[in-house]
């Protein structure tokens, strides 16, 4: 999830799962460009499971993507 979405940021976008039920059973990677320390604190503080910096390298992603899919379930 990128933090910059249309109509609603990613972090706000986190913010609704355990409205939704899906609370801690989606890990959340957010993507953005925006690699300051006050974006690194607001994302951990998100709940996101992980933090990609975009320009992100493909195989990076498939990497940590790979490791939810292979994680045991929560």
């Amino acid at each position: 999830c990128d933090i910059n979405l249309m109509g609603m940021s990613g972090l706000h976008f986190i913010g609704t799962l355990p409205q939704n039920g899906a609370s801690g059973k989606i890990p959340v990677v957010m993507c953005s460009s925006q690699d300051d320390p006050e974006t690194q604190q607001r994302v951990a503080q998100s709940g996101a499971a992980q933090f990609v910096r975009k320009p992100y390298d493909s195989e990076a992603l498939l990497k940590v993507v790979q490791s939810f899919l292979h994680a045991p379930p929560p």
